[in-house]
């Protein structure tokens, strides 16, 4: 039989019994949201693992007592601040106690009196409350954040010893409540995520930022993440959707290809330069269409598999990339890059901001979704300012021959 000292997370539901009898379909659609958008991926952040789920609570395990409290204090803030669309006196309200103490390992399951004292203390708990043993208290005190009232000792059923315990005062910043993990695609990261944050991080330094950059679509109950950002249609079952950025494609270089006795002046004489493409040659095609104009034969260049590399590749004056607006708007706003032609290219996708729905109104997830909404706000109004001078610029340098 195995043992081992572990940190014990009980997690309960008040009136749990009267909220299924009032509406039991409502009620545990809820509690799902809740677990699966709350829970699951907050114990995942601070590596814990639920090892029992009941009806009416869960209980999980962590390695870290500190982990374990800060979890639990996180949870405590987030719950508090979500918004519940139930009926009045229906909203879903957990209390929670954590406990040190040894564990009998059962499989994934874990038995013994720590958890026990665990599931005991947690019924002590007020709504919305939080308790943990002296063992954990002696542990944490001068590692979080956080600020404890001594309830004294208490006799617990079926628990020979009595257990002195702390109840954990609301705070609005427990621990590492403010830590912020977003996930999003290596293109948009490294062409408009960076270039932004410095401004983000002087603004809030309270909040501790995390990038996770990769293509997949990320589980939120799962991984850890807060939020993604993804270019994508918008339909997203189930979570918290707002639109960040309406997209468009257009053909982008580096300034120093508009001047010069070679200088590319209208659509035609794109066939003298290097063409960057995107996986494939289609995206070309069809802008070259839209300008009526029939020269597909011509279309030739490098394809990449990475937007930000044919973009890069553009700003080094190497070709001439078709790039939709967030990626570019960086580096047009700064002049490493310049739309030669107006003509653009509508396109079905855009850039969302997802998370779950029980999640949104945290403070954090708020105030960096309010923000990204600033900072592509203010890029359209720049890139509109900047595409009215390129306009005027191109046609006053056009030839009184190509005028007429």
């Amino acid at each position: 039989m195995e043992r081992r000292l572990a940190a014990i997370l009980a997690v309960d539901i008040v009136g749990y019994s009267r909220l299924m009898e009032a509406d039991e379909r409502g009620t545990f659609g809820r509690m799902r949201g809740r677990l699966k958008g709350l829970f699951e991926p907050r114990i995942a952040q601070y590596n814990g693992r639920i090892f029992k789920l009941m009806g009416d609570g869960l209980l999980a395990e962590f390695a870290s007592v500190v982990d374990a409290v800060e979890c639990a204090a996180l949870l405590q803030q987030a719950v508090a601040a979500s918004i519940d669309d139930a009926p009045a006196g229906q909203g879903i309200e957990v209390r929670m106690a954590v406990n040190l103490g040894d564990v009998i390992v059962d499989g994934d399951d874990r038995h013994g009196e720590g958890v026990n004292i665990a599931a005991r203390l947690e019924k002590l708990a007020e709504p919305g409350g939080l308790i943990v043993s002296r063992a954990v208290y002696d542990q944490v005190r001068s590692k979080v954040a956080l600020n404890f009232d001594d309830l004294g000792e208490v006799s617990l059923r079926n628990i020979v010893q009595p257990v002195q315990v702390y109840r954990v005062l609301p705070s609005e910043q427990p621990g590492r409540a403010d830590i912020l993990t977003v996930s999003t695609s290596p293109n948009f990261a490294s062409k408009w995520l960076i270039h932004h944050l410095g401004d983000f991080a002087k603004s809030h330094p309270e909040i501790d930022f995390r990038i996770s950059a990769s293509l997949h679509h990320v589980d939120f109950a799962r991984e850890g993440v807060d939020m993604a950002i993804r270019h994508c249609e918008g339909q997203w079952p189930g979570l918290h959707v707002t639109r960040l950025a309406s997209e468009e494609l257009f053909p982008v270089c580096s300034p120093k290809m508009l001047r010069g006795r070679n200088a590319l002046r209208a659509p035609r004489d794109l066939v003298r330069f290097p063409l960057l493409h995107l996986n494939d040659k289609r995206d070309w095609q069809q802008w070259f269409e839209a300008a009526g104009l029939d020269i597909v034969d011509d279309v030739r260049g490098i394809i990449f598999n990475q937007a930000s590399m044919a973009i890069d590749t553009a700003v080094d004056g190497q070709g001439i990339a078709l790039a939709r607006t967030a990626l570019a708007a960086w580096d047009l706003r700064k002049g490493r890059l310049v739309r030669p032609f107006d003509l653009v290219l509508t396109v079905p996708y855009a850039y969302w901001i997802v998370c779950p729905r029980a999640s949104a109104d945290l403070p954090t997830v708020a105030t960096f979704r309010q923000w990204l909404l600033d900072q592509a706000e203010e890029d359209t109004a720049e890139l509109s300012l900047i595409f009215q001078r390129q306009t005027v610029n191109a046609r006053q340098n056009v030839p009184r021959r190509q005028r007429s």
